[in-house]
């Protein structure tokens, strides 16, 4: 958790001019989903949610219909959200914004793993 608050106050003292590029579909929309797809399977953070998620949601007893609805209903859930960042997230209008906010962002982000940081080594059960 220091290391990725040292990464957010590092980002958030430099300067970077962000701006909406064209993409160049080599090899196609195809091409962008299964890239996609690979960077959010091997995503250590996302595989711990869904383990968890799994854990709540499924017990022994329960039938396989429910766990799939639960594949189901969070796939589509996750394509929904990211169809909706990456839409929204490629826009002028929403690229300047960020740009405007990126360093108090990254700077917030900063205390927030100092915070948890702190909480996680003070933390008694």
């Amino acid at each position: 958790m220091l290391w990725l608050a040292f990464k957010a106050f590092k980002s958030a003292m430099t300067v970077k001019e962000l701006e909406v590029r064209p993409v160049h579909l080599n090899g196609g929309p195809l091409a962008f989903y299964r890239r996609g797809l690979v960077i959010q399977m091997t995503n250590a953070k996302a595989a711990l949610v869904w383990i968890a998620i799994m854990s709540l949601e499924m017990d022994g007893q329960a039938p396989i219909w429910v766990a799939a609805l639960v594949v189901v209903g969070t796939s589509i859930i996750s394509a929904v959200g990211h169809v909706t960042y990456a839409v929204a997230f490629s826009t002028s209008p929403v690229v300047a914004v960020y740009a405007k906010a990126r360093r108090w962002i990254e700077g917030v982000l900063g205390v927030y793993f100092c915070f948890a940081s702190y909480k996680l080594v003070t933390y008694r059960p």
